[in-house]
C-alpha cells in the first residue's frame, strides 16, 4: 500500500534524528565524565570547534606533540568505555552517516 511506504519513508528520517540525538546525549555524558578537565578542552576544541592544533596547544601552555599525545589517550579512553557499554566506535560513527 503506497500510503503506507509514504509512512515508514517519514518515520525514518525521525528515527535517524532520534538515534543521533541520544548518540550525542551518550557522548557528551562521556566525555564529561570520562576525560580530564584538560582532555575534554582539548578534544572539543579541535574535534568539535575545529580550532587548530597548534592554537589550542598554545592557549593550554603545551607543545603540539604534548597536545597530540594527550588527544590520543583522550580517544583511547572514550573507545574503551564505549566498548564497555557494549558500542562499537563503527557503530556510533554509523549513527551520524547521512
Amino acid at each position: 500500500d503506497e500510503s503506507r511506504e509514504f509512512a515508514l519513508q517519514d518515520e525514518i528520517p525521525a528515527e535517524k534524528a532520534l538515534q543521533k540525538k541520544e548518540s550525542l546525549a551518550i557522548l557528551s555524558q562521556m566525555i564529561e565524565e570520562t576525560l580530564t578537565e584538560k582532555q575534554r578542552l582539548a578534544l572539543v576544541s579541535v574535534a568539535l570547534k575545529g580550532i587548530p592544533m597548534s592554537v589550542v596547544a598554545q592557549r593550554l601552555d603545551m607543545t603540539r606533540n604534548a597536545l597530540y599525545k594527550m588527544m590520543h589517550d583522550a580517544r583511547r579512553k572514550l573507545k574503551s568505555h564505549l566498548e564497555k557499554e557494549g558500542m562499537s566506535v563503527q557503530e556510533m560513527f554509523k549513527v551520524f552517516e547521512a
